[in-house]
């Protein structure tokens, strides 16, 4: 089952574990991972800013994700990022996690 990610206001801060960046047709690039708390996949809004010292990120919705270690594959978040793309009439998309490896080189 896939469900909205809690308000910003309650959860301002989310660490992702197994993660990758995909950047849709759009342009837009978008955090993909598992969160350990809350034992879900999560996918985040479009990353507005990215922090290369601290490997965390800021998306459109104000919500910061951490993301720890380096970027890896993980079922039950590319299962709700499929879902993702179905509702948000995406056609095509590309992994661009390289683009954020360095950052969690010291985390």
């Amino acid at each position: 089952m896939i469900s909205r990610a809690p308000p910003v206001e309650v959860q301002p801060i989310t660490r992702l574990a197994r993660w990758q960046v995909f950047e849709v047709d759009s342009g837009t690039h978008h955090f993909v991972g598992w969160v350990n708390e809350d034992m879900r996949g999560s996918v985040s809004s479009a990353i507005q800013e990215f922090d290369t010292q601290k490997g965390a990120g800021r998306t459109a919705s104000g919500r910061i994700y951490q993301l720890a270690g380096p970027s890896s594959y993980d079922g039950d978040a590319l299962y709700v990022w499929d879902q993702w793309r179905r509702l948000n009439h995406v056609e095509s998309f590309q992994d661009v996690s390289t683009e954020y490896n360095f950052a969690t080189d010291n985390h």
